[in-house]
């Protein structure tokens, strides 16, 4: 009894893990085709326009290439504290529990 208990709650878990690595993966990879919508139109501005001034292309690149990581980032940080703040809330949670 305590064996197969334990097995289904191992499998549980490895089940939300699973799932979790997938829409980690499926977000990063919708993150990734985003960027390269803006990445594009980026690059053909630098590459056809000549009126621009070369600093200022450079920057749009830098900030163009990098916007991807910077959005995964922020999503990844969001969702740490709101993991954490979960843990504060059931920390509260359990301060309520009488012995």
């Amino acid at each position: 009894m305590f064996l197969e208990t334990q097995i289904k709650k191992m499998d549980n878990n490895k089940r939300v893990r699973l799932t979790k690595a997938g829409l980690e993966n499926w977000f990063s990879n919708i993150l990734s085709l985003l960027s390269f919508f803006v990445n594009m139109p980026c690059i053909a501005y630098c590459m056809f326009n000549n009126s621009s001034n070369p600093s200022l292309v450079g920057l749009l690149m830098v900030y163009a290439l990098s916007l991807s990581d910077s959005m995964i980032d922020l999503t990844l940080a969001s969702a740490f504290f709101e993991t954490k703040l979960i843990s504060i809330e059931r920390v509260y949670t359990f301060m309520g529990i009488e012995p």
